[in-house]
This record gives C-alpha cells, sequence and structure tokens, in this order.
C-alpha cells in the first residue's frame, strides 16, 4: 500500500485527519492530497422500526463493527460507573462481529451491567432509523477512526457525540460534539456526564457533507489529475 500511494499522482483522504496520518506516517506531499468528506447515508427514505428485543428505556447507542480498535470494553466500564448516579439508561449495541473481537456480553456480566447493555447484532436500515432517532446519544470512544460515519449520521438526526481526539470527527465544529481527553474509561465517563448539561435546541441545524458535493469534488480531482497528464 505505501509503495502505491507514494507512486500515485493523487489521493483522496476521507478527512484531514486521514490526511494528516498520511503526511506524518509516510512523509506525503500535502499538496498531493485531496480531502473529501463522506455524506451521511439517506437512511431517512425508509420507515423507522423498532428493533423487536429493544425494551422502552432511554439509551446510548454504539454503531460499528465490533472489534478492539472501537475500545469498547473502556466504554463499558466508564458505563458501569455512570451508572452508579443513573441506573435508568442502557447502550444498545449495533454492529456485526470484527477481528478480535471480545465479547461484550462477558465483560457487561463481569461488570454486572448486563441488564443495561443491549447487543442487537446486525441491523436493518429501518431498524437503525429507529435507533438514530431515539437515541440519547451515540458513543464512539475508538483508539482510531479515520472517519466515523455513524457520528456524521448522528449528528444529521440532530444527537450528541461522544468521541476521542483519534477521529476525523472532531473537524466537525458542532457544539453537539464532545471530544474526551483520550481513550480511558475515565475521560468517557467524564464526557457522559456532559451530556446531562447538553442544551439541544430543537431542531438544531448542522451543515454537513451530501453525496452530491462528494461526487462532485471527487470528480473535480480526476479532471484535474487527467489535465496534468
Amino acid at each position: 500500500m505505501p509503495r502505491s500511494i507514494k507512486q500515485s499522482n493523487q489521493i483522496i483522504a476521507v478527512s484531514e485527519f486521514t490526511k494528516a496520518e498520511l503526511m506524518s506516517e509516510l512523509g506525503i506531499d500535502p499538496q498531493k492530497i485531496s480531502v473529501t468528506l463522506l455524506a451521511p447515508s439517506p437512511i431517512e427514505r425508509s420507515a423507522p422500526s423498532k428493533p423487536k428485543s429493544l425494551e422502552n428505556q432511554p439509551f446510548f447507542l454504539f454503531v460499528g463493527t465490533l472489534e478492539p480498535r472501537k475500545n469498547l470494553k473502556n466504554l463499558l466500564l466508564a458505563f458501569s460507573n455512570y451508572l452508579e448516579t443513573d441506573k435508568s439508561k442502557q447502550i444498545v449495541i449495533a454492529g456485526k462481529d470484527g477481528w478480535g473481537n471480545i465479547s461484550i456480553s462477558q465483560i457487561a456480566k463481569k461488570l454486572n451491567i448486563e441488564e443495561n447493555v443491549k447487543i442487537l447484532g446486525y441491523v436493518t436500515e429501518e431498524e437503525l432509523h429507529y435507533l438514530y432517532q431515539n437515541c440519547e446519544a451515540l458513543l464512539m470512544p475508538s483508539l482510531y477512526e479515520g472517519f466515523g460515519l455513524p457520528a456524521i449520521e448522528a449528528l444529521h438526526y440532530s444527537k450528541p457525540v461522544i468521541a476521542t481526539q483519534n477521529s476525523a470527527i472532531t473537524q466537525v465544529l458542532s457544539p453537539l460534539v464532545i471530544n474526551t481527553e483520550n481513550e480511558s474509561p475515565e475521560a468517557i465517563h467524564f464526557a457522559l456526564k456532559k451530556l446531562k448539561n447538553l442544551e439541544i435546541k430543537e431542531g438544531e441545524a448542522i451543515t454537513l457533507q451530501t453525496w452530491q458535493n462528494c461526487a462532485k469534488q471527487t470528480l473535480d480531482v480526476i479532471n484535474r489529475i487527467s489535465i496534468d497528464l
């Protein structure tokens, strides 16, 4: 991959975060990197459908593949501390198992919070639409995230997002984004407590990328390369 990157005429990165990584890790000339942000999926076109196993209880949402870099163990440790002062919440985990996945249910059981952790596995677009509509916030405490599309999708629904600094979501300037100082359980717990004081204005407008703009920006890069060849 590094050889292909260095031999290319132009690189399209999905975020300024990814661009910075390419520059620092591979020494790529910044002039050779164009940034084209991704856009939220238009899942609101489908009618929302509540997952059958979901209870009528306020919940935080995690969306993504279950793998070590998602930092789910620290998230559950933080949530365990949070439940000491607010037992009304659940964490709903929507996503398929990935590589090196640890057992989320075993961690929850060990922490004695299994009643407050709902693991849905794969969800349909209709179910995801419901989850975004009804969650209290999206939790994205990843150890590394090149872009973090679920965060953009949650913001599309005017939902708060808790994210670590190791994510492109930090470049989205929104009062709904709470960045943790690091990936530790303590930092995530502190961010969860911040949610209680977060004032959300109804219909809070957030300017996000669209797929039309994404396609245009990508085509502009291709056309520019064609002229230079």
